[in-house]
């Protein structure tokens, strides 16, 4: 998990450098690794606070199995990563020619 959690450091900080000095925006799909990546680490943080009793702790244990497969899997995405961020869209917006201000129009 510590690997993962410095891959997602080093994509956000690759991210928001992309994002500040060149006016990129990140690509959708390293926006939903960041949201994967969260989600494991909130999942994780939950199971791990509710693991009282044995009961719940060896849920949690098969949780942490079952989530190490998901982590490997973010991992080896995370590094695959062409680029993070690319051209920032624009949104096409209609122009309207703004109506002369009445309050001048009227002596």
């Amino acid at each position: 998990m510590e690997e993962l959690k410095a891959k997602r450091d080093d994509v956000h900080q690759k991210m928001e450098i992309a994002e500040q000095r060149s006016g990129l925006q990140r690509t959708e799909e390293v926006r939903l690794w960041l949201q994967n990546v969260m989600k494991i680490e909130q999942k994780l943080i939950l199971c791990g606070l509710c693991s009282k009793s044995l009961r719940s702790s060896y849920r949690y244990g098969e949780l942490v199995c079952t989530m190490s497969k998901e982590i490997a899997n973010l991992k080896a995405k995370g590094a695959s990563f062409e680029r993070v961020a690319g051209p920032a869209t624009t949104d096409t917006m209609e122009k309207k020619p703004l109506e002369p201000n009445m309050a001048k129009t009227q002596h």
